[in-house]
């Protein structure tokens, strides 16, 4: 039966039903009811109208299932010289156009052989674009505005949306609603129900921006842009915030206490402690600037030492920047001191000898079992 469904030549022929069609069809009439049952699609999610749209250059035509009512119409000189996509897009528009009396207030379904209409149907925000996108002197820039939209965020920021509105997704399929678009109504549950769980107000605040930077970078209108939305929101991050417990700050003398252990010349392990230590007190540095440092960012002189930090989380243009650590007289006199430029020059001296791209901080062993933050605690209570 299959076969002959597919070897038809045009949609509309008759089928001849010989005696093995019939053997095949009484087969799966009888022993349909003997399978187990398992719906595949939710019965609120069952399309009551279903449409088939079609176009070529010349005209475009439509039906509805199980229904008599065609629409089919000619393109003029003009449209026939846009893009297959938009002649496609014409002929949906007029075909749901002429049936509105049909599928007003009922699950409507489309079918179409240009898979670019169905997702431009349902990601307004780039339909503006379509029109131009077969124009040599647009076709590139449209083609790359999606990784320009992408780049606004950073990859860490756009893989943790990605990796929160799969759940947010995932819910929605199995409570049978809609997740892009999503309305407000179905936003507000799922959002009220995380905040019922006592999940922390981190897993709130990025399921929240993930729902939001998908309905921006797909539609024009954001369900996440309404007051009454916005109040839940609020009301979760208050009722879901914890006290924040503040690590007690790094003194000069806990820093003393590190180099009178640790500032042994002939130990590079002890030495790359005092380096991480000093330079991240005395430059202000995330760890993440520390770890991303390299011998060609770094400048030695007599007064001071300057570092060049590429890349940083306050540095959204990636302009980059550069922090300068002032010597101390001790270090100008070259006597022993608590001076990170005394430190750094000499764990680059022991240590770096061997190109200028190295990183200033590296492990001497690669181990998956303990982080590095343990390790420098239990090195220092030691």
């Amino acid at each position: 039966m299959h076969m002959l469904v597919c070897c038809r030549s045009a949609w509309d022929d008759v089928i001849p039903i010989n005696d093995n069609i019939l053997k095949e069809l009484k087969f799966w009439y009888f022993e349909c009811e003997s399978l187990s049952f398992q719906r595949i699609v939710p019965i609120n999610r069952i399309p009551q109208r279903v449409i088939f749209t079609d176009a070529s250059q010349y005209a475009g035509a439509g039906f509805i299932m199980n229904d008599n009512k065609i629409v089919h119409f000619m393109f003029d000189g003009h449209e026939r010289s846009k893009s297959s996509t938009w002649r496609e897009l014409k002929t949906v528009e007029k075909n749901i156009s002429s049936f509105k009396s049909d599928l007003t207030g009922k699950f409507v379904k489309l079918y179409t052989d240009n898979q670019n209409v169905v997702q431009i149907v349902k990601k307004d925000q780039w339909k503006q674009f379509e029109c131009y996108a077969n124009d040599s002197r647009f076709a590139s820039i449209i083609r790359d505005l999606p990784s320009f939209v992408e780049s606004s965020r950073s990859n860490s920021t756009i893989k943790k949306y990605k990796c929160y509105f799969k759940k947010f997704e995932k819910w929605c399929v199995s409570c049978s609603l809609e997740c892009l678009p999503a309305t407000t109504t179905t936003i507000s549950m799922y959002i009220g129900g995380l905040i019922q769980q006592g999940s922390s107000v981190a897993i709130l605040d990025a399921s929240f921006y993930s729902i939001k930077w998908f309905h921006d970078f797909n539609f024009k209108h954001n369900p996440c842009s309404d007051k009454f939305l916005g109040l839940i929101y609020e009301g979760g991050r208050r009722l879901l915030s914890k006290p924040i417990n503040k690590k007690e700050p790094i003194t000069p003398d806990i820093l003393r206490k590190i180099v009178l252990k640790f500032g042994d010349h002939n130990n590079l392990k002890k030495l790359r402690v005092v380096v991480l230590f000093l330079l991240g007190f005395s430059g202000f540095l995330r760890y993440s600037e520390l770890a991303n440092i390299k011998m060609n960012n770094i400048e030695f002189q007599v007064s001071h030492v300057k570092i060049r930090i590429d890349k940083s989380k306050t540095d959204l243009y990636r302009r980059g920047n550069s922090v300068v650590i002032a010597a101390t007289e001790l270090f100008k006199d070259l006597t022993f001191s608590y001076c990170p430029n005394y430190f750094e020059q000499l764990y680059t001296y022991y240590g770096f000898n061997f190109g200028h791209y190295v990183p200033l901080v590296f492990a001497f062993l690669l181990s998956k079992s303990e982080e590095i933050y343990t390790v420098l605690i239990n090195m220092i209570f030691s």
